[in-house]
Formats: structure tokens, sequence, C-alpha cells
């Protein structure tokens, strides 16, 4: 079971496991459209995924360039069907 999260930001929603915490994905309204990303970390075959990695931190952003980076490395025109 999933739970929705906003932190003081506002600027997303995260979806956490209601039991242990995880994140699971978080999504984001941006123009007229949901863009989400996915922690691929709680895939059951997340070794078969042949991405890099990079270790992140977002702190010193502001709202403006964080709503930017979404809206270019995130999922577009997703479908999100989950009642929290």
């Amino acid at each position: 079971m999933l739970s929705r999260y906003r932190f003081g930001t506002a600027t997303a929603d995260f979806l956490l496991c209601a039991r242990c915490g995880v994140v699971a994905c978080a999504v984001c309204h941006l123009d007229g459209q949901d863009f989400a990303v996915l922690n691929t970390c709680i895939l059951d075959d997340r070794k078969a995924l042949t991405g890099k990695t990079a270790i992140t931190d977002f702190d010193d952003e502001d709202s403006e360039q964080r709503l930017a980076r979404r809206k270019t490395n995130w999922i577009p025109r997703v479908t999100i069907d989950i009642q929290c």
C-alpha cells in the first residue's frame, strides 16, 4: 500500500510504501501534464537495467530550477491511478 507525501517545497507528490517508508515514485504536475520518476532500486530485476547511476544533490536548487529539471528529465505524460 502506498501513501502520498509532499515535502516542504510542495512541488511534487511522493508515493511511499506505507509499511517501510521507501519512496516508490514521485509525480509533478507541470504545464497541464503529469511527469513522474521511478525509484528503480525497488524493482525486482533492477540489475537488468544498464543505465549509469549518479549521486545527486538538489539542495541548492530553487523551485524554478527544480521544476525545469523535472520537465526535462522525468517521464512525461504519465497516468497515476493510485488511491492514497
